[in-house]
């Protein structure tokens, strides 16, 4: 089942009021109030759910909230002026209802009557944004309701109170490459034969798409690192080896390739190392053991824990 990120932000142009109602009432809402018949503001906030009657943007969220309602989701909201976010469960063959309350008091259509698309959450759970922030760091950036393929089960297994001990699975991609770059700058990769870092040059991830990791040693040669949860005979693997290697300068640099693969082992100058055995080496010392329990920690969040009030 998908998992569904949702906000609501200032841009739904609602009052106070109603916007503590959605948080009150468990509900997340879409407004999108024009439709393309070109009649707004004379008629009232449209109604419509079809996609074809909406352009662009509402044309996406109302599409999205139609497949949330039909096929049932996990979700997570954040809301404007709340520091925590609802996390829910919405049930296949939902209805969308209507929620009807009224327009900001700041813009142009003051005291106008709005009409919201709503959906109910259920088993609703309420986490401060601030716990949150290790999922939330991988919302998707753009929209008001949009899928959240890279959340995996992580909401999911929240929603349910399912416990799960860490795992190299319940790492994100971004949490990997920080794994690895931890490792890295620990007596443990020296003991794997890999060069210790003594310091980072760059932001870990995000940075190129070269590489993911770009530090250097005590004695200053410079090591770049691409992480990656594929396997090595993947072509996506063939296409980041074949980005990486530049970067060895003639052997200047030291270059690892972290992938899944069964061996350590040297090709055309880049160490190939598994990510399984990164992660294994890691969780043995006391240093990994406490980032790896911290890093994943919110997955196995009890449910007894983060129940609202009298749910």
């Amino acid at each position: 089942m998908l998992t569904y990120y949702v906000r609501h932000t200032e841009d739904l142009n609602i009052d106070e009021h109603t916007r503590n109602r959605l948080w009150n009432e468990e509900k997340i809402a879409i407004h999108y109030p024009r439709d393309k018949s070109g009649n707004f503001p004379k008629r009232p906030d449209s109604r419509d759910l079809g996609p074809a009657h909406y352009s662009g943007k509402a044309a996406g969220a109302i599409r999205a909230l139609r497949e949330l309602a039909s096929e049932g989701g996990y979700v997570c909201a954040e809301y404007a002026h709340e520091s925590k976010c609802l996390l829910g469960y919405i049930s296949p063959k939902s209805q969308v209802n209507f929620l009807e309350g009224k327009w900001s008091d700041k813009g142009e259509y003051k005291g106008r009557k709005a009409i919201l698309k709503c959906l109910n959450l259920r088993k609703v759970k309420a986490l401060r944004s601030a716990d949150l922030a290790i999922i939330l760091v991988g919302r998707p950036r753009m929209g008001t309701i949009a899928r959240w393929s890279k959340a995996k089960d992580a909401i999911k297994n929240i929603v349910e109170g399912i416990q799960l001990e860490p795992s190299l699975d319940l790492l994100f991609p971004y949490q990997q490459e920080i794994m690895c770059s931890e490792f890295l700058r620990s007596r443990a990769a020296e003991e794997l034969g890999l060069p210790r870092l003594a310091h980072l040059l760059l932001p870990v991830g995000r940075t190129v798409k070269d590489f993911d990791i770009c530090g250097i040693t005590d004695s200053g040669t410079k090591v770049f690192v691409q992480v990656t949860h594929h396997s090595i005979s993947d072509s996506e693997s063939a296409e980041k080896l074949a980005l990486l290697r530049p970067y060895g300068d003639g052997g200047k640099n030291q270059l690892i390739f972290v992938c899944q693969c069964d061996e350590e082992k040297t090709q055309n100058g880049v160490t190939i190392v598994p990510l399984d055995k990164v992660y294994e080496r890691f969780a043995q010392t006391d240093a990994g053991h406490l980032w790896i329990r911290s890093a994943t920690e919110l997955l196995s969040v009890r449910a007894d824990a983060s129940e609202r009030a009298g749910r």
